[in-house]
């Protein structure tokens, strides 16, 4: 910040002397202000067959302070989850670092911080919900096959049920049934 001062030298009835000056004054930040997050929760989703390095997310915190004491940093905190996911300290950008699979886990939850160059920091929650696909096939609940005995000449007679399922979410796990003619 730069100030304009204007010298002048009197007497007690006239001016007789004036001088212009300029002054600089730096105000040294002494990071009195707190990194923070626009929002305490974000939810994000990525589809399960995301590749890895896949961006998923960009968190952005915010500091009043000026210079290195504005300087942020990002970072996930350790946790059994956070080795699918990685951040840029830099831009808050979260990306996959793992193969994802929807079947074996569905959401992750982060606790990310930021940091200032103070060492100040504030913390958020990132959800992230895993979208899933039609990687899955239907499995029939008796892994051997059913058999079942039917007497001759009887129509309409109720034979058996065979079961199956599919782990896939939505239309994706929706099993259909259908009776094939396979005798030749």
């Amino acid at each position: 910040m730069e100030i304009n001062v204007i010298s002048l030298i009197m007497n007690s009835y006239l001016l007789l002397r004036e001088t212009l000056c300029t002054v600089k004054v730096t105000v040294k930040d002494v990071n009195d202000n707190i990194p923070y997050f626009s929002e305490p929760n974000y939810k994000a989703s990525v589809n399960e067959a995301a590749n890895i390095n896949t961006i998923v997310f960009a968190l952005q915190a915010h500091d009043a302070d000026v210079g290195v004491n504005a300087e942020l940093k990002y970072e996930i905190l350790e946790s059994n989850v956070s080795q699918y996911f990685n951040i840029d300290p830099i831009s808050g950008i979260i990306k996959t670092s793992k193969e994802l699979d929807r079947e074996k886990i569905s959401v992750f939850h982060l606790d990310v911080i930021v940091k200032d160059g103070g060492n100040k920091s504030s913390k958020a929650n990132v959800t992230i919900i895993i979208l899933d696909i039609n990687d899955n096939s239907p499995v029939f609940t008796k892994s051997n096959g059913y058999h079942f005995n039917v007497t001759e000449g009887r129509q309409g007679e109720f034979v058996g049920v065979v079961q199956a399922y599919d782990i896939d979410e939505g239309d994706a796990g929706k099993v259909k049934y259908a009776i094939t003619d396979n005798e030749k």
